[in-house]
């Protein structure tokens, strides 16, 4: 492989590295934008549920509101009245994947909201027990003082 001038074989593949790194970061912020659309769909889906009647059938007639949202496409609109329909039910009867949709929808927007922040010190009180002798030992275990470092 040539090396350009100016630059040392160990600085091309440092840069090249970096740019597969940034690759595989853009790589995984668009899956987690893609999942997150798609959770976030179904939690707003959900959210519409104050328009039903509680006491309507999964597979009864769509309201014109469901229609019109989904510009016609009876298929999507289906399965948004599904999802809304699903929000009267009681938690414990409830399809699972509501509930891990707004845990999906959740974990994101912390983790999102944490992206940006320096990692916080972790305080830790390590306690052991004293050791346990037998006989005639009389074994000095060693001891280390860690002190706090002050940045």
């Amino acid at each position: 492989m040539p090396v350009r001038e100016g630059a040392g074989a160990k600085g091309d593949a440092s840069a090249l590295a970096a740019t597969g790194k940034d690759r595989s970061t853009a790589l995984a912020k668009s899956v987690q934008d893609e999942i997150f659309d798609e959770n976030i769909a179904i939690m707003r889906n959900m959210a519409k549920f104050a328009e039903l009647d509680p006491e309507s059938e999964y597979d009864g007639p769509i309201p014109q509101s469901f229609m019109d949202a989904c510009d016609g496409d009876g298929a999507e609109a289906r399965k948004m009245y599904r999802i809304a329909l699903a929000g009267w039910k009681p938690m414990k009867e409830a399809p699972v994947a509501l509930l891990q949709a707004s845990k999906i929808v959740m974990g994101i927007l912390k983790a999102k909201a944490l992206e940006g922040q320096a990692l916080r010190p972790l305080n830790a009180v390590i306690v052991l027990g004293a050791p346990v002798l037998k006989g005639d030992d009389k074994t000095e275990y060693p001891t280390l003082v860690v002190e706090a470092k002050n940045e």
